[in-house]
């Protein structure tokens, strides 16, 4: 081990028996609180090491050669993001239920955190589908997105879209009908 780091958790539990019995059986956060595609491995990209852990609602990011913490990117500021999709030089791209963000993380100010936003892109039910509710457009990200140099490309309940790195506008769906087909369906992008 070259270093090892401690960051603030969130706490979860009461203490009480069933709690625990649930945390011993499914470990922490159980498998009602996170999606599978929301555990995040860590990326080292450009001499720096960055986490976003289950149990913490920070991404941080730390010098990798010592383990010193250069930053630490409150979550709660980006609709509770959970997923860390990729980091491109300055760009940070994580993702919560419904919206994909990217944040310029060297200039992340706690009290004023969408000043450090490239851009937040929406990822809204398709107006085409009348059999949706409110409760649909909450929760549309359906699997882990992928990162390109000039691209992000999330799957969603009804498509696959790819938003421009650049600007953060959906450029691109596939099916470009707006849903899945039969047969097709969501899940992780597998590149």
């Amino acid at each position: 081990i070259a270093w090892l780091s401690i960051y603030p958790a969130v706490p979860r539990l009461s203490g009480n028996i069933i709690q625990m019995q649930i945390l011993a059986r499914n470990g922490p956060g159980g498998p009602m609180a996170q999606k599978p595609w929301a555990h995040n491995p860590i990326i080292v990209r450009d001499g720096k090491a960055f986490a976003l852990p289950d149990d913490a609602h920070y991404l941080l990011v730390y010098d990798a050669a010592d383990g010193r913490e250069l930053h630490r990117i409150d979550m709660t500021d980006y609709d509770a993001s959970d997923v860390l999709l990729g980091v491109i030089d300055d760009k940070a791209i994580v993702c919560s239920l419904n919206k994909v963000f990217c944040i310029n993380w060297p200039v992340y100010d706690p009290a004023k955190p969408r000043d450090s936003l490239w851009w937040a892109a929406d990822m809204p039910a398709p107006s085409t589908d009348p059999n949706l509710t409110e409760e649909d457009s909450r929760d549309t990200i359906r699997g882990r997105g992928f990162v390109t140099i000039d691209s992000v490309f999330i799957p969603t309940r009804w498509n696959l879209r790819r938003i421009e790195m650049r600007s953060g506008k959906i450029i691109e769906t596939y099916p470009a009908s707006g849903s899945w087909p039969a047969g097709e369906g969501p899940g992780n992008v597998l590149v």
